[in-house]
């Protein structure tokens, strides 16, 4: 088998008729499925998760090719050399691997539960006696460090950990909104995820199935919330385009 800088090189070939530079590439225990690439002058700098220790020479040939395109700047790499990788990272013990190295090496920015307006660690009580009868397991919670417009909420399982937008810490936006949230990502918690085979055959990792879809439309207010959200996003991304 060959070296990880060799197959490096041997992907530089395949992407550029440039002259090769001077390759280091050495697998590092990145907390989770995790590559980087610098340049350092002539030389490129590689750093692949340890979770490839073991990964099949296509694999690794087609993350080379990957992080070459970037360090070389190209739009990106063709599709076909993309494929190997992007299958083989897809892989229900591979998302696992990801997640336990995360968990093991990780660490979670935690902004306290209790904000200005509303405290997640007391919402999330009521929420598991009205919606799941008191028996959710409690996982870490906190408040994400910046405002937000894209996204209000996640359920990290690696971390253990919920965390809600700063964006709806605020005396304007209503309880029930900030409720259905924090009760979105306690249905993530319960349910967790299933692989399904896609068109192309490779496994794809679902989060929001029919039973996710058919639990969270039980919340009171569901659709009041899912518009007021949406308003909110606007108005939020509309603030920040102005700073």
């Amino acid at each position: 088998m060959k070296s990880l800088p060799e197959v490096f090189t041997d992907a530089h070939r395949t992407l550029t008729r440039m002259p090769t530079p001077p390759i280091t590439a050495s697998f590092y225990p990145y907390a989770g499925l995790r590559h980087t690439v610098r340049r350092s002058g002539r030389t490129i700098v590689v750093r692949v998760s340890d979770i490839m220790r073991d990964a099949p020479p296509e694999a690794l040939f087609s993350l080379a090719c990957i992080l070459l395109g970037k360090a070389l700047r190209f739009r990106r790499c063709p599709q076909n050399l993309e494929r190997p990788y992007r299958e083989w990272s897809k892989s229900p013990r591979i998302r696992e691997a990801g997640i336990s190295a995360r968990r093991e090496r990780g660490r979670k920015r935690m902004n306290g539960t209790a904000g200005a307006h509303y405290d997640l660690d007391i919402l999330f009580d009521g929420i598991n006696v009205c919606y799941f009868g008191g028996e959710l397991p409690k996982p870490k919670l906190t408040w994400s460090a910046r405002r937000t417009y894209r996204s209000f909420g996640h359920h990290d399982p690696a971390m253990e950990t919920i965390v809600i937008s700063r964006t709806l810490d605020d005396g304007s936006v209503p309880l029930f909104v900030v409720e259905y949230v924090l009760y979105h990502e306690m249905l993530h918690k319960k349910l967790g995820h299933i692989y399904s085979n896609s068109d192309s055959g490779s496994p794809r990792r679902m989060v929001h199935t029919r039973e996710f879809r058919e639990e969270e439309k039980k919340f009171e207010k569901y659709e009041e919330a899912v518009k007021t959200l949406q308003r909110l996003s606007r108005i939020e991304k509309n603030k920040q385009r102005r700073k």
